[in-house]
């Protein structure tokens, strides 16, 4: 998801009139506003000085404050602003709008659950109908002496998922062929890596990802390689998926691992064997366990072989010790725990 920029009281005037259908305006000076640069982005009004409540909400991806000029998107579902035109001089300036907000996450109320007024992201829904999104780091807090706080030594379980991965044989990458975010190929050629497809927002559509299409001539693959408007982001299984080290101040206790085949299982499968571990013992917690799956949506779990917790100086690493060598396998790693903070923290 493009990530929204902000600056406080930023006001520019348009160099030139402008129809409901231009895309690239001018401004007499653009300085005053953030600079997006590739995945970012800022909101913008546009309003009528002789009538306040005649605005237009924009979308702003780039800012060449070089020449004053915008590259813009208007009239997208997320403001509900219609574009129009406007005559030389309207003044643009950066509001707090609806999907200003509506980019925000959930707060949490005096008793730690989600506040009743909460936002939902990208304009008061998310990807899924009535699903909500917390903090990544729900954490039990030490105990501070003060009974009135003792209520935020609790926290929930906390569920992390990696990217996708294929434990069995990636599809071939094909040329002018569409792909969907999350898709996984291996080379023509294949040099003992797969890739995973990343796609650009849906500009109508916030909440969604782009379908695209493949070049007509296959890329030059790398850790990151752009075909067309894909980027293939560079994987190896076999090396092995680390997640994100608990915060400073905190531990992380796991209590179950898994996988689940989210896309696709394309049999039949030969044994598929996964460690779970960290950078200095890969299998700390599991230890060539069998993904024992066998259809879409099916997954597999198993408990860590020892009690102990994760530290900041660690993170976990999922590794696949044997691949199918048959089929394919497409889905998730993921790890259900939660994280403590820790005395010395306070």
């Amino acid at each position: 998801m493009d990530t929204l920029l902000f600056k406080n009281n930023a006001v520019g005037y348009l160099d030139g009139a402008i129809t409901p259908v231009d895309t690239s305006i001018v401004l007499v000076d653009s300085s005053q506003f953030p600079t997006p640069s590739i995945g970012q982005y800022f909101l913008a009004t546009l309003t009528d000085g002789q009538i306040p409540e005649t605005v237009e909400i924009i979308r702003v991806s780039s800012n060449d404050t070089a020449s004053g000029t915008l590259t813009v998107l208007r009239g997208f579902d997320v403001e509900d602003s219609a574009a129009r035109s406007w005559i030389t001089d309207t003044k643009l300036e950066m509001r707090i709008t609806a999907g200003t907000l509506s980019a925000s996450g959930q707060g949490i109320d005096t008793s730690g659950s989600i506040a009743a007024d909460s936002l939902s992201l990208n304009a008061g829904a998310n990807r899924i109908a009535s699903t909500i999104m917390i903090g990544a780091f729900p954490c039990v807090k030490m105990d501070d002496g003060n009974d009135a706080d003792e209520l935020y030594s609790q926290a929930p379980e906390t569920v992390m998922c990696s990217p996708y991965f294929d434990l069995g044989i990636p599809a071939t990458w094909l040329a002018a062929a569409d792909y969907t975010h999350g898709s996984i190929v291996q080379p023509t050629t294949p040099d003992g890596y797969q890739y995973r497809a990343v796609m650009p927002d849906n500009p109508s559509i916030l909440t969604r990802k782009q379908v695209c299409a493949s070049g007509m001539t296959e890329p030059t693959w790398g850790e990151v390689t752009y075909d067309q408007d894909i980027t293939w982001i560079q994987q190896d299984p076999s090396v092995g998926y680390f997640m994100q080290s608990p915060p400073a101040g905190s531990i992380f206790v796991p209590t179950l691992f898994g996988f689940i085949s989210h896309i696709a299982v394309v049999g039949p499968l030969t044994l598929i064997n996964v460690s779970v571990g960290t950078a200095a013992e890969v299998d700390r917690y599991v230890s060539n366990a069998v993904v024992d799956v066998s259809n879409p949506n099916e997954f597999c779990t198993w408990p860590p072989a020892v009690n102990l917790a994760v530290t900041n100086a660690e993170s976990l690493r999922f590794t696949l010790t044997t691949a199918s060598t048959t089929g394919r396998c497409v889905g998730r790693f993921f790890v259900r725990g939660f994280f403590v903070e820790l005395p010395d923290h306070l």
